[in-house]
């Protein structure tokens, strides 16, 4: 005669055999989730990202290279460039406080982590400046009003600056790498010094 132990041995085996593959899936799901709390957690303690995409790390296909142009006319001297999305997020920013930090992710090969050190008001315009962290000379400068953002960030040390600016042909707002060798060339412009007589 079949104990009930025995019993419930056998139906615990089988429920095991016939259901090992949903509750691996199970497991895997839930590590999955546990391991995306973390990270959503450690990404948090930056307190806010610049972009509305949050913390994600941009793609390199979103890059577009050189010059930001617009009916076949030189906007910006560029490097590179890509679409930000920023308007809708600009009233979450105003909720970072001096010694916070801003989570910068403005290329795929370029994210930095701001520390802010002062933060000012007025005229409807909300700035604040700060530091780039594990930099001895980067910087950055943010400022917006009505929808519309303009930033600085700059690597003295390595000669790098980026910009983030609203582009109304574009009705968005991008983020660009300057092109250091062309930053102060006008184009077609005025010769900047004296020619000599």
């Amino acid at each position: 005669m079949l104990k009930s132990e025995d019993f419930g041995l056998k139906y615990y085996v089988k429920f095991l055999s016939m259901h090992s593959v949903q509750l691996i899936n199970a497991a895997i799901i839930s590590s999955t989730l546990m391991l995306l709390s973390a990270l959503t957690l450690n990404a948090s303690s930056y307190d806010i990202s610049l972009f509305y995409d949050h913390f994600s790390i941009p793609s390199q296909a979103d890059e577009i290279q050189g010059d930001v142009i617009h009916n076949n006319r030189v906007v910006y001297t560029a490097l590179r460039h890509r679409k930000v999305d920023l308007a809708l997020h600009l009233n979450e920013l105003q909720s970072i406080e001096t010694g916070g930090h801003l989570y910068m992710p403005l290329f795929h090969d370029a994210v930095f982590i701001g520390k802010v050190d002062s933060i000012t008001h007025g005229n409807n315009v909300h700035s604040m400046r700060g530091r780039l962290k594990d930099s001895d000379t980067g910087f950055f400068f943010l400022s917006f009003n009505a929808g519309m953002a303009l930033a600085s960030i700059e690597i003295p040390a390595h000669n790098q600056e980026f910009s983030v600016v609203y582009v109304p042909t574009f009705e968005s707002h991008i983020v660009f790498e300057v092109d250091m060798e062309r930053k102060d060339v006008l184009p077609e412009g005025p010769v900047l010094t004296p020619l000599e007589e």
